[in-house]
């Protein structure tokens, strides 16, 4: 009996020391998002102070190698304020900026589009995900809704008919099932949000489920395999702790599985197969490989 003990410490052990992150990249300043091309990655940085609805300016891009290195401290050519959530379609680069969504050329760094959301009365766009070539979603964080963005001239913006989610932050869309996956950030002490699904079976119209009874400030969200995701939470978001978690989403089930790591938004890198999470508040970046 003893010895089946040690051995279960000892695989725990193990698997405790496998999943832990690496750093990569550190220096940066509140790096809150990140996506890769292939050959690059782009990271988005709020700025010097961790202003996330300051127009002040002094937002950026971050250009780096695959591997972490710094190539480009501001990317960008045209100002950014306090830009998060990122995508690119076609190539090019979208975040989201305060109140609006900006297309920047995944090559030259020059903006080419701009969708302006400030009559929806947000001040707090988060996270951004692609549905097709086309389209994106981009939760607002403040207003709490979720609007699809058709990428077309003038750009056609809808909000997604859900009063019942609160505060969207990270979103994920999972085109083999026509589902958008999201996360809530409610920012208080409360730890009130929760993770969901969105689904579009019946008559195209969004109906919305909740995954799991587990409450938090929910930030990055990925998918893991089909029926896994992988969402950070800020449990103490004054003391900006955060911990990983693991959702199945069968079982409608949320397992936190790994403490004391710095992770905004999360990048799934297919081609190196890991994680990559940008760390809001020591400003790295670091790899994390889960099996």
């Amino acid at each position: 009996m003893k010895q089946h003990i040690t051995l279960i410490l000892l695989c725990c052990s193990v698997l405790t020391l496998f999943a832990q992150p690496k750093t990569i990249t550190t220096s940066l300043q509140h790096p809150e998002s990140i996506i890769s091309d292939g050959k690059f990655l782009f990271a988005t940085n709020i700025g010097e102070s961790l202003a996330p609805m300051t127009k002040d300016g002094d937002g950026s891009i971050y250009k780096l190698s695959l591997d972490g290195k710094l190539i480009e401290q501001r990317f960008n050519k045209s100002p950014l304020n306090a830009p998060k959530g990122t995508a690119i379609i076609n190539g090019v680069l979208y975040v989201a900026d305060i109140d609006r969504v900006v297309g920047v050329d995944i090559q030259t760094g020059e903006q080419v589009k701009e969708v302006d959301l400030a009559s929806f009365g947000t001040s707090f766009l988060n996270d951004i995900t692609v549905k097709n070539d086309t389209t994106l979603f981009v939760g607002s964080i403040d207003v709490s809704k979720i609007f699809m963005i058709t990428l077309s001239n003038p750009a056609k913006i809808e909000a997604l008919n859900l009063p019942e989610i609160k505060s969207p932050n990270g979103l994920y869309y999972n085109k083999p099932t026509n589902q958008l996956f999201f996360v809530e950030l409610v920012r208080n002490d409360l730890l009130q949000g929760k993770i969901g699904v969105i689904d579009w079976k019946k008559d195209n119209h969004p109906k919305m489920t909740y995954l799991s009874d587990l409450k938090g400030n929910f930030d990055g969200l990925q998918m893991i395999d089909k029926n896994t995701l992988l969402v950070s939470d800020w449990y103490n978001i004054k003391e900006l702790k955060c911990r990983l978690i693991k959702v199945d989403i069968a079982q409608k089930k949320a397992t936190p599985f790994l403490d004391d790591v710095d992770a905004a938004d999360i990048l799934y890198d297919k081609q190196n197969k890991r994680f990559i999470l940008p760390g809001l508040g020591k400003g790295t970046l670091s790899t994390l490989v889960i099996n």
